[in-house]
């Protein structure tokens, strides 16, 4: 009995037996955390103004920075300039970068928010980092968040 080894619990995962198994972790070891840009979407040409978005800007920025991201605010874009921003940094080198980030918050509908001056497709977001695209980010996790409404239902809030 003193020469047993003990057992494993059993679990429902099986044990991984492929000669080439799948890695879950990402590196996250590179020179530089990576880029956070925010889209901070207060005032409109055509829709109420997002009162508190400053607040919620200054408090994710702060954070990203602590967190060692090169963070990069935007408010009040045009549709152009998100597409133009977004382009920008997809043909920037992210080689020496563990991820990419990008947060907006804005008015929103069903699969579309909205600049300062125009509606878009929330693809435009991501369209540029996908692949070929952006090959420096290949193999890296890119995190986008958005904070809108998806409707015009009332939230009350708590």
């Amino acid at each position: 009995m003193e020469n047993e080894k003990p057992t494993r619990p059993q679990s429902d995962v099986p044990d991984v037996v492929d000669s080439n198994p799948i890695n879950l972790e990402y590196d996250t070891k590179h020179a530089k955390r990576g880029i956070a840009v925010i889209f901070n979407q207060v005032n409109f040409k055509n829709l109420e103004k997002r009162n508190g978005s400053d607040k919620d800007c200054d408090s994710i920025h702060k954070t990203l920075i602590h967190l060692g991201f090169d963070v990069r605010v935007h408010k009040d874009s045009k549709q152009s300039e998100i597409k133009n921003e977004l382009t920008t940094i997809a043909n920037e080198d992210h080689s020496n970068n563990d991820c990419f980030m990008l947060v907006i918050m804005t008015h929103g509908e069903e699969n579309t928010l909205h600049a300062s001056d125009k509606i878009f497709e929330q693809n435009l977001l991501w369209e540029n980092f996908i692949g070929a695209n952006c090959p420096t980010l290949i193999g890296k996790p890119k995190l986008f968040f958005i904070q809108a409404c998806r409707g015009r239902s009332f939230d009350g809030g708590v």
